[in-house]
């Protein structure tokens, strides 16, 4: 498995393939907490990480399997996102490359801490086992619940887009 920063001059069908990926992944994973016809993303946002040097891809074979999103927060804190994994990939070690791949990352970088905030409905997770067992793997990696981030402080854009009131849950790790 090769994982690399995806360059702003990727071609168009890999750009769509990435958004066709990370949408297929939350449409299964986020069922229920979006408004019917919302996506998580397009090419117009994978071209963007692209150029903020933020996306970083896994192939395997030559084929991309998944991405990860990374980004620096502050200067001891860098985070992780729009994690997902090709269908086909998934239970393959993809997705733990593509974090491991991040944390390294930063630590290179000197960072200490590495965090992944998660989309999570208010009313808990028992309804949504995708979110749970989600959340139980990434507890698994030594990730550790360290608060909650309301929405409309968050992202206020995002709120008018899910089905139901949402929260992130804040994990992090360390890394140094």
């Amino acid at each position: 498995m090769d994982i690399e920063m995806l360059h702003p001059d990727t071609s168009i069908t890999e750009v769509e393939q990435l958004a066709d990926i990370v949408n297929r992944v939350y449409k299964e994973a986020e069922k229920g907490i979006w408004f019917d016809g919302q996506v998580r993303t397009d090419t117009a946002e994978i071209k963007w990480l692209a150029e903020k040097e933020e996306l970083a891809i896994a192939r395997v074979n030559g084929e991309i399997a998944g991405c990860v999103r990374i980004s620096q927060v502050d200067t001891e804190t860098g985070e992780f996102g729009i994690l997902a994994v090709d269908k086909s990939r998934q239970g393959a070690g993809v997705g733990r490359a593509l974090v491991e791949f991040a944390e390294e990352a930063f630590r290179q970088a000197e960072l200490s801490v590495m965090q992944i905030k998660v989309l999570t409905p208010q009313e808990g997770t028992a309804s949504f086992p995708s979110k749970a067992n989600l959340i139980k793997w990434y507890t698994k990696q030594g990730y550790q619940e360290t608060g909650i981030e309301l929405i409309d402080n968050a992202v206020s854009q995002l709120s008018i887009k899910l089905a139901l009131p949402c929260q992130f849950i804040v994990y992090r790790k360390k890394i140094r």
